[in-house]
């Protein structure tokens, strides 16, 4: 896919890496030896990385093989938080180069040339989301809740008039919680394991 103009964004995903010894992009929006800013793993821990300028998170986010883990790169007013399992780990303030059209967005490949830095393992819920300047909220990632994850639309709120249901939703083996209702208007959550 072609870059995204995203000066206020998220990138997010989950991760469960085979191995954690050789340096692997998770996803990234331009030219990670140049320009632009994304998720990769490099040595044994998740880092944020501006292509060609920064890279931060080193020796601060683990990365453990055979682990499911939530991580999230966040640009917001010129700083990049990076959060693991909704925690944040490490900011920086370094503004990246702007991605040309002709770089790539990639996910689990290096974008540039599409033959290194693979990733070795499972992702799952990979998103890009962007937002005006300041209107970043924790609330907005897809954190897991004791095994549950929320779909950032509402809050788990006093309906009546409801209705509840188990059931394998999202077709990965896992029975998930739905909820419909109303509290002044009508509500209806999934709540996926």
């Amino acid at each position: 896919r072609d870059t995204m103009p995203l000066a206020e964004g998220t990138i997010e995903l989950w991760v469960k890496p085979d191995t954690n010894n050789i340096t692997q992009c998770l996803a990234y929006n331009g030219d990670s030896s140049t320009s632009g800013w994304g998720i990769l793993l490099a040595g044994g821990n998740y880092t944020g990385l501006y292509g060609g300028k920064a890279q931060f998170g080193s020796g601060v986010a683990p990365a453990t093989p055979g682990v499911w883990t939530h991580v999230a790169l966040v640009r917001d007013n010129g700083t990049a938080v990076l959060y693991v399992n909704g925690a944040p780990v490490v900011t920086d303030t370094t503004n990246p180069n702007v991605p040309l059209a002709s770089e790539r967005f990639a996910v689990g490949v290096q974008p540039t040339l599409l033959n290194t830095e693979f990733f070795a393992g499972a992702m799952d819920e990979v998103r890009v989301f962007s937002f005006a300047p300041g209107g970043f909220s924790t609330n907005d990632l897809l954190l897991n809740y004791h095994g549950f994850y929320r779909v950032p639309i509402a809050g788990l709120t006093g309906v009546y008039n409801s209705s509840v249901a188990w059931g394998d939703y999202d077709n990965d083996g896992r029975l998930d919680f739905l909820l419909t209702g109303y509290n002044g208007s009508f509500v209806s959550q999934l709540w996926r394991n």
